[in-house]
């Protein structure tokens, strides 16, 4: 038995996620996908990750009736979890269940009671545990003498998903919880169960709590804000004590009481020399296995596809599991409640200020917004809005009140699925800005080229002749190949699915939209905005550069441009076709009239940080060593397409004379 034989695995749930699982299993050795259920899988998503013959379901149900699975891995939103597990476990299957494992203390032990009735295991997604570096610092833990005290920090960037702060801080809490615990837990298996001792929240995503356990305190950390991102465990005990970093890989360990001066004096060289080893440690082994983006997740898989195969205990014990759930749980409740409190004070302030603001103008009419929650959309809508337009927001699900727009008609809408006309009827003009920002061709499918042709056939049934789509300028064919600066007259590149998913969504889209528009009879006009970029919570442009340490280096000379557009230019040039639509013309690149300099855009991100130590890198160096870098990404990373590091940074030319025409027309 043993590992010779490879487990039956089903995957219930094929995104950005679902793929990292199947690599991972591929990498532990123990299982192999043969089902995947998804109702939008794609089989040109799993090239490289699963075999052809892997049978393909649009649900759980029917891959669970058809095929004979040993384990599930369950890897959809949270909320389904719980039933998705249990009918898993129903039908005789074992199940892995992504973090969060489920919502509420109830949801976990019915997952868990049913397992336990039927024999079979349940193992939640604690995959931090099992990487390098958390493995390391358990071994170092019982030389430390009793725990004093623990923490555990987990800081992240905010997510471009549909999440607001909240659901995110919810979502990426366990991976601050399970660590403290498991470094709390002296591994006797009769220790209390943790309890929470006081707690600090804000929805904005910070968490701040103090856990008791068997005698020993530890505190869990989560910021969203925080910087830099990071994700540490840091252990004090009576003799000594230890520092995880689950980023880099690196694990920093002070022995022995530390009380004479020559242990104060050498502990930073100390703790700097293992940083430094253990850093370059980890990070070669990040660069040379590139492919498994979760170090944690294959010898998970592989321990608990083992102990199914050898019928011994899952790694992740099912009274870990649940002290996880149950202190996520508490710390949710303290979130809600908090964010409650806001929420009723902001709906309070933005009925105020509907019951205040101006009717409509009777002369301009209704208009349409699809995306209206998002950068471009929110902007575009409270532009709309301060003109007099009555406007309505097609959004994917209503955004609490902290950040809804007073005076937005919002109305929830998935689509790429059916878009009722109802939601167009009286409308003047569609401009639709929401798009898929993430994810494969599958998503962007969906999200982007389908959405397109739903709202335009909704569109035409609602009888709306007027309809802007926003494209981008990413479609068009080079500078270079243009023979000259880049005009609305360029084509569209022909090779534009080569620059990736979104791009191929835009491409598709727009084509799909002026085709529309012509068999139909509806006046379609494109937009194709460049890099947008919001100078009130300025990021600057991935073109501009990238931070390195302490440096933000830039490629190219201080004085050569970067063509931008800011959020609130955009904004105002498309209120130009809800006042004068048949003045507009049929193609616009959305730029500043007057592009930027790299220094420009260098100077803005100083306002925000001052100390801010800027290199400049010739580009000409970059397209000389550019070859090169291709070269070395091939040999470590095989069969995955290189990065031309030259042409990512590279600065395209533009005509923007039309954005500077259209700019003169309106109003201030």
């Amino acid at each position: 038995m043993g590992e010779e034989k490879h487990l039956r695995v089903g995957l219930i749930g094929c995104g950005k996620m679902g793929r990292h699982h199947m690599a991972s299993i591929q990498a532990a050795g123990t299982g192999q996908v043969v089902a995947i259920a998804d109702p939008m899988v794609d089989s040109t998503t799993l090239e490289g990750l699963a075999s052809p013959d892997v049978r393909l379901y649009p649900d759980a149900t029917t891959m669970l009736a058809e095929v004979e699975l040993d384990v599930v891995h369950i890897v959809t939103p949270p909320a389904t979890h719980a039933d998705l597990a249990v009918q898993a476990l129903e039908a005789g299957v074992h199940v892995y269940v992504e973090k969060p494992f489920a919502p509420t203390l109830a949801d976990a032990a019915r997952i868990l009671e049913t397992a336990a009735a039927r024999n079979l295991k349940a193992c939640a997604g604690h995959q931090v545990v099992f990487e390098k570096g958390a493995l390391k610092a358990a071994r170092i833990l019982p030389l430390l003498g009793r725990v004093v005290l623990a923490r555990s920090y987990f800081s992240f960037r905010q997510a471009r998903r549909n999440l607001t702060p909240m659901e995110q801080t919810l979502d990426i809490l366990p991976h601050a919880v399970y660590p403290l615990l498991a470094f709390l837990d002296d591994g006797s298996g009769g220790q209390p169960t943790a309890e929470l001792l006081g707690l600090n929240v804000d929805p904005d995503g910070e968490v701040q709590a103090i856990v008791g356990k068997g005698g020993k305190s530890g505190i869990a950390m989560v910021s969203l804000s925080g910087r830099p991102v990071s994700h540490t465990l840091e252990v004090a005990g009576t003799n000594g004590c230890l520092n995880a970093d689950f980023v880099s890989g690196a694990v920093t360990r002070l022995p022995g009481p530390g009380a004479s001066a020559i242990a104060a004096v050498m502990a930073p060289y100390i703790t700097t020399f293992q940083t430094l080893v253990g850093s370059t440690v980890g990070f070669a082994s990040m660069f040379f296995n590139s492919k498994i983006a979760y170090k944690g997740l294959p010898p998970l898989f592989r321990k608990f596809h083992q102990s199914i195969l050898n019928n011994r205990p899952s790694p992740v014990t099912p009274a870990s599991i649940r002290e996880t759930v149950g202190l996520c749980e508490a710390v949710e409740a303290a979130l809600q409640a908090a964010d409650q409190v806001r929420q009723d004070e902001a709906r309070r302030l933005v009925e105020d200020a509907e019951r205040s603001m101006p009717a409509p103008d009777s002369g301009k009419g209704l208009v349409v917004v699809t995306g209206g929650t998002g950068l471009l959309g929110s902007e575009l809508v409270r532009e709309l809005l301060g003109c007099g337009f009555r406007v309505r927001a097609l959004v994917r699900k209503v955004p609490p009140w902290t950040g809804r727009i007073p005076g937005v008609d919002y109305q929830v809408c998935d689509l790429g699925g059916d878009v009722a006309p109802s939601l167009l009827e009286g409308a003047d003009l569609v401009i639709h800005c929401a798009a898929e920002t993430a994810g494969g061709v599958a998503e962007h499918q969906r999200n982007s080229v389908d959405a397109t042709r739903n709202l335009l056939q909704a569109s035409h049934s609602a009888g709306v002749t007027r309809f802007v789509q926003i494209s981008s300028i990413a479609v068009v064919i080079s500078s270079g190949e243009y023979g000259g600066p880049i005009d609305e007259g360029a084509p569209l590149d022909p090779a534009y699915a080569d620059r990736g998913p979104y791009v191929w969504g835009k491409g598709e889209s727009e084509k799909l939209a002026v085709e529309f528009g012509e068999a139909h009879g509806i006046d379609v006009r494109v937009v194709r905005p460049g890099p947008l970029v919001d100078y009130e919570n300025y990021t600057p442009p991935g073109r501009l550069g990238r931070d390195v340490g302490p440096r933000f280096v830039v490629i190219g000379r201080p004085g050569s441009s970067l063509a931008v557009c800011r959020v609130r230019t955009a904004a105002r040039l498309l209120r130009r076709y809800a006042e004068a639509f048949e003045e507009t013309p049929r193609i616009l690149h959305l730029l500043e009239p007057e592009v930027p300099t790299r220094k420009d855009l260098v100077e803005k991100l100083r306002e925000s940080r001052p100390d801010l130590n800027v290199w400049y890198v010739p580009s000409t160096l970059v397209r000389i060593l550019s070859p090169g870098l291709k070269l070395l990404q091939r040999v470590v990373f095989g069969s995955k397409k290189p990065v031309d590091v030259y042409m990512a940074f590279a600065s395209e030319r533009y005509d923007t004379s039309m954005a500077a025409d259209l700019a003169r027309k309106i109003d201030c």
